[in-house]
Formats: C-alpha cells, sequence, structure tokens
C-alpha cells in the first residue's frame, strides 16, 4: 500500500472511529493534555441508523462532558414502555445516586457531531472523510495506523505511543422499514485462547432478504483489565460449536 511520506510522531493517541465513543474518548485524552487525533471516515452530519436513545448512563457521561446543556433541547423520557404477549409496562428509571432518573432521544446525525464538536473544543484533532486501512508496524510492534483521506484519495502513516479502536463492524445490504419483524442469526464465528468473536446477520421475515451483516471481538480479562485465558471448559465449549457449523466461506 503506497504510503505518502514517513511515519511521524505526531500523537500520544490515534483514536479510529469518531462515532460518540471514539470522539468520548477523544475528548477526555485531550482535556488531560493528551495530543489526540481521531479519524472517521465519514463526514458530519451524518446519518446513521440507530434507536436514537440516550439511556441515564449515557446521559451522566455526557453531563460529565459539558454537554448537559445541549441535551436539554432534546425529547426528555423518563422510562420505558415495553410490550409483548399482550402485556404492556411502564418501567420508569429507577432513582440513582449517580445517574440521572431520565433520558434523552437525540438523533445521531446531531448526537455525533455534538460529541466530535466538544472534543475538538477540548484540544483533539478530528478528521472527517479519513479512514484507517491498516497498521504502521516497527520492530515488531504497533506503532499506528495508515490513514486514507477521502477527499485526496492518498493514504499517510500516522504514528501515535497508543491506538484506540473504536470503530463498529456493521455492513448494511439493504434497507427495512421501522415495523418490521426482524429475525437475527448469531454465531461463533472464531474461538481462541483469548478472544471470541461473533457473527451477526439479520434478516427480514416476510421475504428472508438479508438486511446486515457485522461481527464483534471479545477479548477475555481479569478484574483487574488484564488479558487472560479463558477457562478451559468455556473454551472447549466455544470450539466444539465452532466445529458443528457449516461452512459459509464460499457463501
Amino acid at each position: 500500500m503506497p504510503v505518502s511520506g514517513r511515519a511521524q510522531e505526531q500523537y500520544d493517541a490515534l483514536v479510529v472511529g469518531g462515532g460518540p465513543s471514539g470522539a468520548a474518548c477523544a475528548y477526555w485524552l485531550a482535556s488531560r493534555g493528551h495530543r489526540v487525533l481521531a479519524v472517521e471516515k465519514k463526514r458530519f452530519p451524518r446519518e446513521k441508523t440507530c434507536g436514537d436513545g440516550l439511556t441515564p448512563r449515557a446521559v451522566r457521561q455526557l453531563h460529565d462532558m459539558g454537554l448537559e446543556d445541549r441535551l436539554a433541547e432534546f425529547q426528555r423520557f423518563d422510562g420505558l414502555r415495553s410490550i409483548a404477549h399482550d402485556i404492556t409496562l411502564e418501567l420508569a428509571w429507577p432513582e440513582h445516586p449517580d445517574f440521572p432518573p431520565f433520558g434523552y432521544v437525540a438523533r445521531r446525525r446531531e448526537l455525533d457531531q455534538m460529541v466530535a464538536d466538544q472534543a475538538v473544543k477540548a484540544g483533539a484533532v478530528v478528521w472527517q472523510g479519513a479512514e484507517a486501512v491498516a497498521p504502521v508496524v516497527e520492530g515488531g510492534l504497533l506503532a499506528g495506523a495508515a490513514v486514507r483521506r477521502t477527499d485526496t484519495g492518498t493514504t499517510e502513516a500516522v504514528r501515535a505511543r497508543y491506538l484506540v479502536v473504536a470503530d463498529v463492524h456493521c455492513r448494511y445490504h439493504h434497507p427495512a422499514r421501522y415495523d418490521e419483524l426482524l429475525t437475527v442469526r448469531t454465531r461463533i464465528l472464531e474461538a481462541k485462547n483469548r478472544i471470541l468473536k461473533f457473527g451477526y446477520e439479520l434478516f427480514r421475515q416476510s421475504d428472508s432478504k438479508l438486511l446486515a451483516t457485522g461481527d464483534t471481538t471479545h477479548v477475555s480479562c481479569r478484574r483487574d483489565g488484564r488479558v487472560t485465558h479463558f477457562p478451559e471448559k468455556y473454551k472447549a465449549a466455544f470450539l466444539a460449536i465452532v466445529s458443528a457449523l457449516p461452512d459459509r466461506s464460499t457463501e
């Protein structure tokens, strides 16, 4: 892959993904004086499929970032309504010493822009229309990422002491209406000593059309956050599930 220029010691942290989690990470690092670059392959404001609901925990995080007044502009809700099998439950958010008893509905088009702007105000650099496409490895160690700029088509090496991956592996194939019934199929794609990877497929029930696919990777950690092996009994169970799955590599 052609890369323009040499990798430079530019940042303390490179954050891949400029959504709410990546932008919040960039905000907190920058607010503590670190040199931070966040790269986002889309451009704000952007539309994104989402339920748009912010729970009390999310509201608390955004309040701590200084966004309390901005959030107050959105639709507030004080609980959830759960409907199933002809039963309706009205569930109020409980009183909690750390989290507010309410949430908000904020479109991702507005929320993502708001959090990214707050990261920039804290001192972070945010590149829009920029996608991390490959790691930069030096001496066998991860030293950053190759970032492709969509406006110029060029790829440059960005070097950082730490790399944070805050993107989502989701691919949309066809749209769906909000009131259509959907089926989610979940499979274990990979099981190793420390890593478990799940794959997801979203189908429309009326015609079995595949609407979206995605995957998540999970790492086994101890309570102190250090990476560790899965217990043998769980690893054996995961491997047994994987071996029993049909080969879909040619689908």
